[in-house]
């Protein structure tokens, strides 16, 4: 239906806030919010929150899990790098003359998921290093 319709002009609308850190599955409530009617009561309106996947980042709990792809070079030698959070945010990786070795899982304190209702805290974003290694050594 196009703006100006009949239908259209008599819905109401609904804003749905849903906090930071809210788990997949959470039930949001909105009491007497549906339509009522003569001697019928309103109803309940349940909103349900289901959590889209992304392709960088797993949650677990308020962690955050992600994978870090580095060349031997770097895990032999060490490096920095950057990775941009969920909410936009840098997340700065220092591993400067340090040996990483395949698998190494690195927690940062913090910078995981805001605790649902916690406002002031988060959980802890765990990296996980995967070193590539090349199909063959040259001299460089």
């Amino acid at each position: 239906m196009c703006k100006g319709d009949a239908l259209t002009d008599s819905m109401d609308s609904l804003v749905i806030w849903v906090e930071k850190g809210t788990k997949d599955g959470h039930i949001i409530t909105y009491k007497d919010a549906s339509d009522e009617f003569i001697n019928v009561r309103p109803g309940n309106i349940n909103i349900k929150v289901i959590q889209l996947d992304d392709p960088n980042f797993e949650r677990k709990g308020d962690d955050l899990k992600v994978r870090v792809h580095i060349s031997l070079k770097q895990a032999l030698l060490g490096f920095e790098h950057t990775i941009k959070h969920l909410d936009g945010h840098l997340v700065r990786i220092d591993r400067t003359n340090k040996v990483t070795k395949p698998g190494l899982m690195e927690r940062f304190k913090g910078e995981g998921m805001p605790i649902f209702e916690q406002y002031d805290q988060s959980g802890d974003l765990l990296v996980t290093y995967i070193v590539d290694l090349p199909d063959k050594l040259t001299d460089k």
